[in-house]
């Protein structure tokens, strides 16, 4: 998610899934205008304040000051929500 955040592309309304004991993560995202920044200084609040992350990143940066991967929850496609699991 921060790598495709960072290239400019929103994922605060895109689906995401990766269900336990598979490898891949699906996304379906879209570019927006914003330029690709760069990684080395770019941070996860730089992201929240673009507006390309969603609403579970802000709030794990808000509880833990870092993104927690078990926070984040995600929508599919099938409007049913995912929690990003290992």
């Amino acid at each position: 998610m921060y790598m495709l955040a960072v290239n400019g592309f929103d994922c605060k309304d895109a689906y995401f899934k990766k269900e336990l004991g598979d490898p891949w993560i699906h996304a379906v995202v879209y570019k927006t205008a914003i330029e690709p920044l760069d990684p080395t200084n770019t941070t996860w609040y730089d992201l929240v304040d673009k507006g390309l992350v969603n609403e579970s990143v802000k709030n794990s940066l808000t509880r833990n000051g870092y993104v927690s991967q078990e926070d984040l929850l995600t929508l599919w496609l099938d409007r049913q929500r995912y929690f990003v699991k290992d």
